[in-house]
């Protein structure tokens, strides 16, 4: 999906806890969860994956305020 000011938001999620949420604006990757990693705005951090809900709630925290 790409929003109207240009980010490009990709999701992929299976049941095996398999995962990513990206949000990337032009080349630049500003907000990144993967199984044991969340990236913001290039620091790296551990992320404990709890469930859908909770990732879900993390990732668009952080993506408020990465603008």
């Amino acid at each position: 999906m790409v929003t109207e000011e240009g980010v490009l938001i990709e999701v992929f999620y299976s049941s095996s806890l398999k995962f990513f949420l990206r949000m990337k604006k032009n080349t630049t990757t500003l907000v990144e969860y993967s199984p044991g990693l969340r990236r913001v705005r290039g620091k790296a951090m551990p992320y404990e994956f709890k469930s859908v809900e909770k990732l879900r709630y993390d990732f668009e925290q952080d993506a408020q305020h990465s603008d």
